[in-house]
């Protein structure tokens, strides 16, 4: 898990093993869990391919993105 400086939580990230096949139900599995958690972004990684979503909490639903969006730590 990856902290905004306010404390709430930014990025979830979901670390497979290489020979695990990334799939809709493994999305489905972080999605799930995002669900308690309300991460505004996904990350899934079989350390061989890499995915990344953002979250609508409110339609239960997430869109893909080609990369995470720069995380601004001169704020800090």
């Amino acid at each position: 898990m990856v902290f905004n400086t306010d404390g709430s939580l930014n990025i979830v990230v979901e670390c497979k093993a290489p020979k695990v096949n990334i799939s809709q139900a493994t999305f489905d599995q972080i999605a799930r869990y995002n669900r308690t958690l309300k991460a505004t972004y996904m990350m899934l990684t079989n350390g061989l391919n890499h995915y990344f979503c953002t979250m609508n909490h409110d339609l239960e639903s997430y869109q893909f993105l080609e990369a995470l969006p720069n995380y601004n730590t001169n704020s800090i």
